[in-house]
């Protein structure tokens, strides 16, 4: 006769095991994908923060006959501001800035440690946008 006491007891442990790392793989994707959906709300409002900063001696000077450009001094030092203000990420985000006279892209970099991976990984989260000053009558 086969003895088959610690078959179930594996099984059960096996079963246990695979159920347990779905869960942490699972939280971890999904904290991952919550940090993304918040840096990038983050990214769209220092956009739109630093697309107010007009160059105001060039639109005293030439009015709503040219475009609108941007002052890049305020608006970089805005863009800073709003992230240092309202950035609840544990690492500094880092920001690139590019201008093309009414437009602003800003991009933004962080690195995201997963709840249940804690110090051992740092995942790279990106996120980008745009924003153009449009006078409209």
């Amino acid at each position: 006769m086969n003895n088959q006491n610690g078959s179930v007891s594996l099984i059960v442990i096996i079963f246990i095991t695979i159920i347990i790392s779905t869960i942490t793989v699972s939280t971890n994707v999904s904290f991952i994908f919550s940090q993304k959906r918040n840096l990038q709300e983050l990214i769209d409002q220092a956009a739109l923060a630093g697309v107010q900063e007009i160059d105001q001696s060039a639109y005293y000077q030439t009015g709503l006959a040219e475009e609108i450009q941007i002052d890049r001094v305020k608006a970089t030092i805005e863009v800073q501001e709003f992230i240092s203000k309202n950035s609840n990420f544990d690492d500094e985000i880092i920001l690139n800035l590019r201008f093309n006279q009414s437009e602003i892209s800003v991009s933004g970099e962080v690195l995201i440690s997963p709840p249940l991976a804690s110090n051992l990984v740092k995942f790279p989260v990106r996120a980008s946008a745009s924003a153009r000053f449009v006078v409209g009558f």
